[in-house]
């Protein structure tokens, strides 16, 4: 149908075929709609597992939940917390009785249609997880163990049908990915899992309720309009208040299976906030020269090589700095 001229036909009455208006009503207003108007309500699972002793007081999973609850209709949107320490063998094999009795009060979802945050904290030397006490009762220990380590303790009771295509949220400080190693265990780990995407953040101090309003917009750009996380990123980042500024964001996704690898590749793309004047090129620079002491003194950085290959370099404006050749 083309848009020139298009006619519309009001009610009429049923047997004189006239029209209940003698005139065509007036519209005083727009139709107020959003932009995007499908919703996907099918079922879905989102699970919080935290470290013991941490408090959950503005942490992400629940304020997400309640802000998704309106979406679903009753009984289609799953939230489920565990506490999980993994001191002693007792205590790992409570967890695992804790882990058969959830999944026994979860009903089947759709592949995709789950979603895994995990709270703990990452050890700075190496990267290790924490993964509980051990010791006495009025004065524990805390354990580190290795990635690999601690995913095989945190999934020891069969959730392969959960885990299959689900996300994965490293609710976690940068060390995890900051050291070679660690990092690489966490690929391994996800490959093994077959999750389909997992998100990690690098600030080495990372505050957790600073990523609500991003992983709020990610979550529904993805399981509310239908879009797929990867393409969700910029959206999410763009309606964020506050990880630009405290993080960058680590995205590791699964590829599909080919000849050449049957069980998919992980691809990690890297998501950081940079400015002109306080981090060119997504690197911070110091607050004041350290050569002169003058304060917020940079200039704008200047860019010296090819496409792909090159550096660039700042200078301070202090006219009398001596900050290596130029003040540069």
């Amino acid at each position: 149908m083309g848009s020139a001229n298009i006619f519309v036909k009001g009610f009429t009455f049923h047997t004189l075929s006239k029209p209940v208006l003698t005139t065509f009503p007036i519209m005083s207003s727009h139709i107020a709609m959003t932009a995007g108007s499908q919703v996907n309500c099918e079922p879905l699972i989102i699970i919080h597992f935290y470290l013991k002793g941490m408090d959950l007081q503005g942490f992400p999973p629940r304020a997400i939940c309640e802000y998704l609850w309106l979406y679903f209709p009753p009984n289609a949107l799953h939230f489920a917390e565990l506490e999980f320490n993994f001191g002693t063998r007792a205590k790992i094999a409570e967890h695992k009785g804790n882990m058969e009795t959830m999944q026994e009060g979860i009903d089947s979802v759709p592949s995709g249609q789950v979603v895994i945050f995990i709270s703990t904290h990452s050890e700075e030397e190496q990267g290790d997880l924490f993964a509980g006490e051990e010791g006495p009762q009025m004065k524990p220990r805390p354990i580190a163990v290795k990635v690999d380590q601690f995913f095989s303790l945190l999934f020891a009771s069969g959730m392969d049908d959960l885990l299959k295509g689900a996300m994965v949220v490293l609710l976690t400080c940068g060390w995890l990915v900051e050291h070679k190693q660690s990092f690489e265990d966490l690929h391994s780990s996800l490959r093994h899992l077959q999750v389909s995407n997992c998100m990690a953040f690098l600030a080495p101090h990372f505050q957790s309720s600073l990523s609500l309003s991003f992983l709020q917009a990610l979550l529904c750009k993805t399981f509310i309009k239908g879009a797929t996380l990867p393409s969700s990123m910029a959206f999410a980042l763009e309606n964020s208040f506050c990880i630009d500024q405290h993080s960058d964001v680590l995205l590791f996704s699964l590829t599909e299976a080919s000849s050449d690898s049957p069980r998919g590749k992980f691809i990690c793309d890297k998501f950081f906030w940079w400015n002109k004047q306080t981090r060119p090129y997504g690197t911070c620079l110091p607050l004041c020269c350290p050569v002169c002491g003058a304060l917020c003194c940079w200039d704008q950085p200047v860019w010296s090589g090819s496409i792909g290959e090159g550096l660039w370099s700042v200078g301070c404006a202090n006219p009398n700095c001596s900050l290596g050749e130029n003040g540069a």
